[in-house]
Formats: C-alpha cells, sequence, structure tokens
C-alpha cells in the first residue's frame, strides 16, 4: 500500500511539474504576442518631476560667416533636447503639446573683444556691461528632436550675450516618442 501511495505522489508530481513547464511556455507565447502589439508611439506626460529623465539643457551655436568666409560672430540659441535613447515619434497624426516656462540671468556686455569661436571665451576691454531677468516659454519641438529654441546669445568683436542660470519654472503638456 505504501508503494501504490508513493507511486500516486510522484505521478501527481511528475503532472504538476509538466503543467509549470506548459504555463510557463504559454507566459512566454502571451508575452511575445503582446511585444508584437505594442503601439509604436508612446505618449509621455512631461512634469517638473521627470522632465530631466527625458530632456537635457542644450545650447546651439551657430556661425556667421562673411562674404571672404571669416567668421564674423557666432550666435546661440538654447533650449532643450531629448536624451539618449528616445526619439520623437515625428508624425503628423500625433500633436506634442509640450510647452514650458523659464527663468535665467541674461548677461550682455559690449567692447571690444577678441573671441575664440571655438569655445566663445573671449578676453578684452568692456564699454559696458549690465544683466537682465529673462522669463520666457519653450515648446516642444519634435523635428531635430528638440524644443523651439530662444536665441539670446551673441558673440562678436563689439558684442557679447549670453545666459546664465537657466532654470524651468513650469513645465505641462506631453509629448509622443517612439516605442522601441
Amino acid at each position: 500500500m505504501k508503494k501504490w501511495i508513493a507511486a500516486v505522489l510522484v505521478l501527481a508530481l511528475a503532472l504538476s511539474l509538466a503543467g509549470c513547464g506548459r504555463r510557463g511556455k504559454k507566459a512566454d507565447e502571451d508575452a511575445a504576442a503582446q511585444a508584437e502589439k505594442k503601439d509604436p508611439v508612446v505618449e509621455v506626460a512631461i512634469t517638473q518631476e521627470n522632465l530631466w529623465k527625458y530632456f537635457e539643457y542644450k545650447e546651439y551655436p551657430s556661425i556667421v560667416r562673411e562674404d571672404n568666409g571669416r567668421i564674423s560672430s557666432v550666435q546661440v540659441s538654447y533650449g532643450l533636447a531629448l536624451r539618449e535613447p528616445y526619439t520623437a515619434a515625428n508624425l503628423p497624426q500625433f500633436k506634442d503639446t509640450m510647452s514650458l516656462t523659464f527663468t535665467a540671468r541674461g548677461v550682455v556686455k559690449t567692447g571690444d573683444f577678441t573671441v575664440d569661436y571655438d569655445t566663445l571665451r573671449y578676453t578684452g576691454t568692456e564699454y559696458s556691461a549690465y544683466t537682465e531677468d529673462v522669463t520666457e516659454s519653450l515648446a516642444f519641438w519634435p523635428t531635430g528632436n528638440r524644443t523651439y529654441v530662444w536665441t539670446f546669445g551673441v558673440y562678436s568683436e563689439t558684442n557679447i550675450s549670453y545666459l546664465e542660470d537657466f532654470r524651468v519654472l513650469s513645465v505641462s503638456g506631453s509629448i509622443f516618442l517612439n516605442n522601441n
């Protein structure tokens, strides 16, 4: 009788283990089917708490050349760019609504400057200098995976201006990202 009970218990254990294996395989098949069904685009609500997870602060310099090819100035725009590995969906049916308000200190100097246009470091004589508080808004611009930029910076032989202490005051809306 003991052998018969032991045999039944062994058979029950074997059947339950086989059932677990089938359930594990079924779960794997369900996960694969779910992955195939996932949307190619995901909407992400952007908040103060998650802004820096998705974006990074950027300065976008643009070289201005004279007809002879000499660099006469560099203009700098300020904005945000999506962090790696995120990419914007950039599809017409998905409309990003993210906007933010930022504050910064604008520094403006006039004088006689020598500018290293590669590093934007400068030396020279200042004739005047002042700072101004800047409060502006930016909106997400999916083409190029960055925000609309705010142009303020200039580096030239007579004018230097740039932003310091860029801080986000508020952010709202959402963006559409590729769901890779």
